[in-house]
């Protein structure tokens, strides 16, 4: 069983590690043809997370990979909850003050980001230790831990 645990753990290594150079690589890619500046930065990293969320959905539905982000139905407060985050979303003083660049940046840092993040780590990363761990109370201390260590490092 530990070589189970140890070989899921290395494996999920391995996907973070080249998630992360593959984002390297894209970014740098687009900084052949983009001035690098401190926008162009960010809109890279946009690009390059949005392509590879894209890639890594595709990729976990051939292999047949779990990846439980969102509820199996969708209830009144997750909906209501989601009008209510869309609307400050979009009412934020910034859209109108600092104009296009603040918006992409804004939709970067609050749509983008997360939903790369929640596909990795609790889409990913969380089901694939779900599945090693049996014991219930070893799901929580371990994967919590686990993850805690793989986002932090990541």
């Amino acid at each position: 069983m530990k070589h189970t645990k140890a070989k899921t753990i290395l494996g999920i290594v391995g996907v973070l590690t080249i998630l992360q150079v593959a984002l390297f690589c894209i970014k740098r890619l687009i900084f052949v043809f983009v001035a690098r500046t401190d926008f162009s930065d960010h809109v890279s990293t946009m690009l390059a997370m949005s392509f590879l969320a894209v890639l890594f959905v595709v990729f976990a539905r051939k292999q047949k990979i779990p990846l439980s982000v969102f509820p199996q139905r969708f209830g009144g407060f997750y909906i209501a909850g989601t009008c209510i985050y869309a609307i400050l979303l979009i009412s934020t003083p910034s859209n109108y003050i600092e104009g296009f660049p603040a918006i992409i940046l804004l939709f970067y840092s609050s749509v983008v980001t997360p939903i790369y993040e929640e596909l990795v780590f609790r889409g990913y990363v969380w089901n694939k230790l779900n599945a090693v761990f049996k014991k219930e109370w070893m799901i929580y201390c371990n994967d919590i831990t686990i993850c805690v260590v793989a986002f932090g490092l990541y």
